[in-house]
This record gives C-alpha cells, sequence and structure tokens, in this order.
C-alpha cells in the first residue's frame, strides 16, 4: 500500500504485508497517528523529509523491516534497542549521533545507515549477536572502526569520501563473505587470512599503503575488484587462488606475475589500466566466459592468447589498440558476442574468421577499418552497428545480401559488378537498370529483400517483351529455372493444347518460361533471344484455354479468384473445403499461399487443414517448407485463443524456422481474424515487415495502436466489466516513426495499451488531431502532450488521474476532453478530476465529460 497522502491514511486492515509513506508535507505527530490505527505491518518504508525524529511508539507495531528516508533526524536513541524489527536501514542528511545501546537490539540482522553529517560511528563495546549485513555510508569519518565485536557479519560495507582512522577487528568476523571498502584509507587493510568465508572483497578508491607485503589476497576469495586506487603494487594471488571474477578500473599498473596463479578465472572485466599486452598465460584460463578489455593502455594489442578459451562466450575489447585480429578463431567454439569497437587503428582485410564462431550473434566494429569486398562472407555478419567501419554502409540489410552473394555461383567478375552497384547505391531500391543477362545472374542471389527488387526489373522486362502475345500452337516452350509446377505437368498441359515443349534449349525455340534461379546464362545471349514469359502468364494462358483451369474474367466485373478468396475468408468450414477443391482443379496462383498458410495453421477442420498444406506443399516457394512442416498450430484462433499465447507461438516458430516466415503467418492471421499482429508490432526489427503490419492498422490518418497489439477493447464495456493489469511501464515506450511513412497521421488509438507515459516520438505526429489514451495507468498527465498544439480530442477515461496540470490551457484547439470513470490510486475509488484554474476561460469551446466521485 502506498500513502501519498498521510492525513487520509484509512488502513483496510490492522494487519499490512506492506506500507510506504511517501509523503512531503506530513509530520512526526501525522505518522505517529497513522501508526496506531495498524497492529502489524511487514514492511514499513518511510519518506518524510519533515520527519525529526524516529517515535517511539513505532515499537508499539509488530514491524520486521523499516526503511526510513529523512532529512532532520539527528540521533538513533537507544530505546530502539527494544524493537522487533530485522532489518533497520535509514538515511537521514542531520543523523550526527547513534546512541551505542542501539546496537543491543538483538533481533537485527541487516542495518544500513547512511549520513552526510555523522563524523563517528560508536561501534558495540561488548559482543553483539545477529547483525550480519552492515551498511555504513557516510561523508566524514573521524574516529577509529573496530569490528571485534561483530562476530556474526557476513556482509560490510563501508562507503566514505574522507575516512582519517584506521579499520580494524575484521579479522574477528570469521563468518564474514563480502567485503566492500569506497575510502581513502591512510592505514594498511587489516590481514583477511583468518577470514576463512570471504569469498567476494571490493575495494574502490583506496590510497597507496593500503597493501603490505603479508596482505596478499586470500586463496579462498571468488570476486576481487579493484578501483579508481592510488597504489604502489597490486596484490598477490596465491598459487592456489580461487579467484573467478576480477574488476580492475583505473589503474596504471600491471599484473603481478602471481596472475597466472588463477586459473579459476571466469569473468575478467579491465578498464584504464595498463596493459601493453594480454600476457600468454591467459590461454591456460579454461575457465573463462567472459572478457571486457576497456580503454586499456596499449600500442598494439593481440588477442592471441584468448583464442583458445573454449568457453568464452563474451568478447569485448574496445579503445585498447587492436591493430590486426588473429588468423585463427575456431578455438572460441562459444563465443556469442564480440565487441571491438572503437580501435582506431584495426584494419580488416578478411571477415571469414567468423565461419569459424558458430555461436556468434553479435559483432561490433564500429572505428575499424575494412576493405569493402571482404563482406562477401559464407555466413552473414552478425553486426547490431549500423554504421560498422569508417564508410558507414555496412547494414543489416547489405550484410545479409552480401552473404547471398558470396554462397551463389555466380563467377567473383559477376559477384563484385552487383555488390558495386548495391553499395554505390546505397541499398536496393535505386538500383540502375541492368541488362538481361546480369538480371538473370542476379536472381539466383538469394536475398529476399534483393530479388524482391530483381522480381520487379525482370517482370517489366519479361511484360514489355508481350511474350504470352504470340504463345500459341506454333510455340516451342523451354523452361528456365524451378517452377512451381512440375515440368511434367506443364508438358501434359502444353500436349492438351498443342504447344510443343522441349526440355533443352536450341533455335527452334520461340518462348523461355523465368522460373526460379536460372542458371543457364548462355540461352540469353545472341543476336535473337525467344520471347519471355513467367509463370502467371503460363497459368493465365492456361486458365483461357482449358476449361479445367479457372477462369479469368475482366476487370469490371468480379473475379473467379475473388470468389474463391471470399469462400476462403469464410468461417463456414464446408465454404473453405469447397474453395480449396477449386484451387486444388486449377491450380494455385502466388496471391492464395498467404490465405492457404492461414488455413493449414488455424482451420477447425483437419480435412481443411490436410488439403491446404498439401497444395502449399506444391506451390508455395521453398523457403516456406520449414513452416509448413512445423507442427505448431492457432486452433480456435477465432474463438478462444489469446492475443499473447498466439505471440508465443509465434516467436516459437520463429526460432524453430526463421523471423520472415513468422511474420507471413502473423499478418495472414490478422488479416482472417483481426489478432495476430503483435508479433511483428513488439518482436520484429525488420522496417518492411513492421511497414507491412503498420499499413494494416492505418486508415486514412488514424493509426491503431491497440488493435495492431491486440489489446482487448473495452470501448462498449462499464467500468466494472473491465479488466485492468499492469505491465510495469507500458507496453511501448517509443511510438514507431516509420508509421508516419504511410502517411499523416491525424489520429492514434493507445486504448488499453499498457502506457503509464505517452510514448516518446508521437510528437513527431505534428498534424495529430485525436488522441485516445483510456483505459491505461496514467496518474498525471505527460509533459509532451504539449508539444500536440493541434490536437482536438483526448479521450483520458479509466485511468488514475486526479487534477490536470496547467500546461493544458495551451492546447487552443481543444473541443472534447473525456475524464470519465478515473480512479484513486491507492483505493480504486471514482476520482473526480480536477480541472486547472481558468480552464473553462482559456478553452471556452472544450465540452468536457467528466464523473462525479461518489
Amino acid at each position: 500500500m502506498y500513502i501519498r497522502d498521510l492525513k487520509k491514511f484509512k488502513p483496510e486492515s490492522k494487519k499490512l504485508h506492506h506500507l510506504s509513506i511517501l509523503d512531503d508535507n506530513a509530520t512526526t505527530e501525522d505518522l505517529i497517528n497513522a501508526i496506531s490505527k495498524v497492529e502489524e505491518i511487514g514492511r514499513l518504508y518511510i519518506s518524510m523529509p519533515k520527519l525529526d525524529r524516529i517515535p517511539q511508539e513505532i515499537l508499539s507495531i509488530n514491524c520486521y523491516d523499516i526503511n526510513i528516508t529523512a532529512i532532520k533526524i539527528e540521533s538513533l536513541d537507544a530505546w530502539l534497542k527494544e524493537g522487533g524489527f530485522t532489518y533497520f536501514n535509514i538515511h537521514s542528511r542531520k543523523l550526527k549521533r547513534i546512541d551505542p545501546l542501539f546496537w543491543e537490539n538483538t533481533n537485527m540482522t541487516h542495518v544500513s545507515i547512511a549520513s552526510e553529517e555523522l563524523t563517528e560511528i560508536q561501534l558495540p563495546t561488548n559482543n553483539v549477536s545477529g547483525i550480519q549485513n552492515l551498511s555504513l555510508n557516510c561523508q566524514s569519518l573521524k574516529n577509529p572502526l573496530d569490528f571485534s565485536k561483530c562476530p556474526d557479519l557476513y556482509h560490510l560495507y563501508i562507503h566514505c569520501q574522507d575516512l582519517t582512522a584506521p579499520i580494524t577487528g575484521i579479522e574477528a568476523a570469521e563468518k564474514l563473505s563480502t567485503l566492500q571498502i569506497q575510502a581513502p584509507l591512510e592505514k594498511p587493510l587489516p590481514s583477511l587470512t583468518q577470514n576463512k568465508g570471504l569469498s567476494s572483497v571490493h575495494l574502490n578508491k583506496i590510497e597507496s599503503n593500503t597493501f603490505t607485503e603479508d596482505n596478499i589476497l586470500p586463496a579462498w576469495v571468488r570476486s576481487f575488484s579493484l578501483e579508481n586506487a592510488s597504489i604502489e603494487k597490486m596484490p598477490e594471488f596465491q598459487p592456489d587462488s580461487n579467484l573467478s571474477s576480477l574488476t580492475i578500473r583505473n589503474i596504471d599498473l600491471a599484473f603481478p606475475d602471481s596472475f597466472a596463479h588463477c586459473r579459476h578465472m571466469q569473468y575478467m572485466i579491465l578498464i584504464n589500466m595498463e596493459l601493453p599486452e594480454i600476457p600468454s598465460y591467459f590461454s591456460r584460463f579454461s575457465r573463462l566466459t567472459n572478457v571486457n578489455i576497456n580503454n586499456c593502455k596499449s600500442d598494439d594489442l593481440r588477442l592471441d592468447p584468448l583464442m583458445g578459451n573454449g568457453g568464452l562466450y563474451y568478447l569485448s575489447v574496445t579503445g585498447s589498440g587492436v591493430k590486426k585480429l588473429p588468423d585463427d578463431w575456431s578455438g572460441l567454439k562459444s563465443l556469442v558476442t564480440c565487441n571491438l569497437n572503437n580501435n582506431k587503428k584495426l584494419v580488416i582485410d578478411d571477415f571469414s574468421f567468423i565461419d569459424d564462431l558458430p555461436a556468434l550473434r553479435n559483432l561490433s566494429l564500429s572505428g575499424a577499418d575494412f576493405e569493402k569486398y571482404a563482406l562477401m562472407t559464407n555466413k552473414k555478419i552478425p553486426t547490431y552497428d549500423l554504421k560498422m567501419g569508417r564508410n558507414g554502409k555496412a547494414n543489416h540489410s547489405f550484410l545479409a545480401f552480401s552473404s547471398a552473394l558470396k554462397r551463389s555461383t555466380l563467377d567473383e567478375a559477376d559477384k563484385k559488378i552487383l555488390f558495386d552497384m548495391v553499395w554505390d547505391n546505397n541499398g536496393f531500391s535505386k538500383l540502375p537498370e541492368m541488362d538481361l543477362i546480369l538480371l538473370i545472374k542476379a536472381y539466383n542471389v538469394n536475398n529476399d529483400d534483393f530479388k524482391k527488387v530483381i522480381e520487379g526489373k525482370l517482370r517489366n522486362i519479361i511484360l514489355g517483351d508481350k511474350g504470352l502475345e504470340t504463345f500459341g500452337k506454333s510455340s516451342v516452350l523451354y523452361v528456365a529455372g524451378t517452377t512451381r509446377l512440375k515440368k511434367t505437368e506443364i508438358k501434359n498441359k502444353l500436349e492438351d493444347l498443342g504447344i510443343s515443349y522441349s526440355p533443352r534449349f536450341s533455335s527452334k525455340i520461340t518462348h523461355i518460361l523465368i522460373g526460379r534461379n536460372p542458371k543457364n546464362f548462355n540461352i540469353f545471349q545472341g543476336e535473337k533471344i525467344p520471347k519471355l514469359i513467367n509463370e502467371n502468364q503460363l497459368q493465365t494462358y492456361f486458365s483461357k484455354h482449358d476449361p479445367q483451369f479457372l477462369e479469368e474474367i475482366g476487370e469490371e466485373t468480379q473475379s473467379m479468384g475473388d470468389n474463391i478468396r471470399e469462400l476462403l475468408a469464410s468461417p463456414d468450414s464446408t465454404n473453405v473445403l469447397l474453395g480449396l477443391e477449386m484451387l486444388k482443379t486449377g491450380g494455385v496462383r502466388p496471391e492464395f499461399c498467404e490465405e492457404l498458410l492461414v488455413i493449414a495453421k488455424s482451420d477447425e477442420n483437419a480435412k481443411s487443414r490436410k488439403l491446404a498444406r498439401t497444395l502449399l506443399e506444391r506451390y508455395a516457394p521453398q523457403r516456406w517448407k520449414p513452416l509448413i512442416a512445423d507442427k505448431l498450430l492457432f486452433k480456435g484462433f477465432h474463438k478462444k485463443l489469446k492475443e499473447q499465447e498466439a505471440n508465443k507461438k509465434l516467436h516459437t516458430i520463429a526460432k524453430s524456422t526463421a523471423p520472415d516466415l513468422a511474420c507471413i503467418l502473423s499478418i495472414g492471421l490478422f488479416k482472417k481474424f483481426g489478432k495476430g499482429l503483435r508479433y511483428v508490432f513488439a518482436r520484429q526489427h525488420k522496417k518492411s515487415w513492421k511497414m507491412k503490419a503498420y499499413e494494416l492498422v492505418y486508415n486514412n490518418g488514424h493509426f491503431d495502436f491497440s488493435k495492431g497489439m491486440g489489446y482487448t477493447n473495452y470501448k462498449d464495456k462499464e467500468p466494472k466489466d473491465r479488466h485492468w493489469q499492469y505491465y510495469g511501464g507500458g507496453s511501448t515506450k517509443t511510438f514507431p516513426k516509420e508509421a508516419l511513412e504511410l502517411g499523416d497521421i491525424t489520429s492514434i488509438n493507445f486504448h488499453n495499451s499498457k502506457l503509464a507515459d505517452l510514448p516518446k516520438n508521437t510528437m513527431l505526429c505534428k498534424n495529430l488531431r485525436s488522441l485516445d489514451l483510456s483505459n491505461n495507468f496514467f496518474s498525471s498527465l505527460p509533459p509532451r502532450l504539449e508539444k500536440l498544439k493541434y490536437l482536438e480530442e483526448i479521450d483520458l477515461s479509466c485511468n488514475k488521474l486526479k487534477e490536470l496540470p496547467p500546461f493544458i490551457l495551451k492546447l487552443k484547439n481543444l473541443r472534447k476532453l473525456d475524464l470519465r470513470n478515473n480512479v484513486n490510486d491507492t483505493f480504486g475509488l471514482p476520482n473526480k478530476v480536477e480541472l486547472p484554474e481558468g480552464f473553462h476561460e482559456a478553452l471556452p469551446n472544450c465540452e468536457v465529460l467528466i464523473s462525479d466521485a461518489k
């Protein structure tokens, strides 16, 4: 329970699990009155600037966890020893005194004290049992800190800007596990050899004489960090060291030779330290999994000693003088992330090293220089740095194309021609005109984005060739490439129509059918190239001359294809089967494949699913095969299957097949059922797919984000029938600015989108007139709303608003403001939202819909 007005505190029960008091105006007396109303509070959090003391009445409640943030509290009184609390945390700027009797509270196990004015801490003079965690955070401490009377200490944290006294007695805490000191120690650190349970040591801002010759890091310490220290020597490591985690930051020293003993090392972070080279003994750290080397001083840092660590899965060496990559990376079979940013002298001649890294998912090389043709690799370079290298052109799409180009069967000269063409035009969309031979060769590059552009250019050539106009009984057809119909089927159908078919190319060929990936380029050379047609044109010819194929009617009347599409979209399984049987008889054009895929994955009728799958296996693109074979179904999608369940299934399909295939299915499901688009909205990062999704929820200036995410529409339901589930900040933090490419957005629907703040980039919709923020979690109006100066309607119903800020008066075009059914954040009771002073004078034409608080 959160309380922001302590005077109105009315507990629902005498026993509370959690109570947070966040009141800037409440006094100590208000706190006393509040806690008198309860008997038990599990966790009590108090943040009150005006609190000047801890009231003794706090002992009257049963509370095990107390956390106090204040300014004026000056002392921890002796009576606190009678408290039953286990956890005690206080942060008060004015705290100056701790009564020694305070430590005699035998219930306390965790104590945290923070103050800017506390200069002396008198620790227990008699043994205190129970305190396991102790945190001291002070500006300046002048008296010695003796922990010899705290034998049960398990975790000790000391943070101090100015520590002029020694730390002693740590060796008495035999159970000590974690020691963290952030202070300029002027005296040597106590010997730690008696603390047999010590596993973690963290030292920050220590001085030069902290480490003595006798102060060797115990062998049992597993985690050690040393930061921002002015020391003359590093600690020594024992031969049987169990150290597994090391952090060195801002230290002008190199490793001691004894570091070679740390063969159990797993995590290593080295930042701003002397590192002329990576020691050769690093190759013996067989358990190493994470290495982070950042801005370490070296003229030519070689990574070779790390290349044999088979368990290494994160490697980051940034700004540290790497000039050349190792030749052999085959030992890093587990490497997932490799970050080599800001090594300004790094030159990469060959990216083939990624072929030796089967687990690599993220490669960052910002600032490196490379030869552009090196980007042609057998495996796509998995970089997330869109400005890879100084040329800044190696983005995701280009890298995928480069990999596909490398794997193609084209000769090297043709590969470089196509590479330069895409490189020079900075993408696929503005590729220049190409001759037919190069176009056919380019069609063999197996990259969807590139192939789509090439298909378009090839289609224009085929349409311009008008090959279908001369196709008839005197024609001889040759098929180049792979077609959806089997070549024997084409041959048989041609024979029925009296047209010749040739399995080999010769001078007698009059027409060439261009299928997928035609490889015999020589047939397109010579003075006279036969007429070109594609498979769609051939299907059209068959449909006109063979009654068994679908009849295609003119544009002015509805085509048979449209009739079939209506049958496939029907909720009646009988109609769906009828449409499928018609396709089975006449053949499947490419535009029907998406509908068939949805039926194969979601139809309630097993016979329809099987027939749709059979047709897909025959006519769908080859790359769909894994998705067609996948057994995961979406039955019940039109009735009870929830959006989040569909989202999870689509994510599973993406991992088992390919993200693009999951996108195809996601969009198809949405077209048929009006839901299923959340996968593309929330999980897909490829712009082309996101734009297809945005097009489905954009209509004449209105962008329906809520529908795209598949959130429940509560517009027609009473408030009591609405179910709210807060996801801790919202389903989106940023409005997709790519959606602005669809056109001018004048209306956005964020209804029930789990929002507590207006998503960034919404302000880019400069002509926004209507904004629906209903059924969300707004407790205050987002300040960035002020920038949408053309807003005419705002729906803020069913939120948690109490009042509107003055900036609402600046929205001079506002004509309608819905504030109904806002509820109290604490008790869920209706709120009457308060309008700022002068609202009706500033906005005389604004209609305000508001509920009366009951």
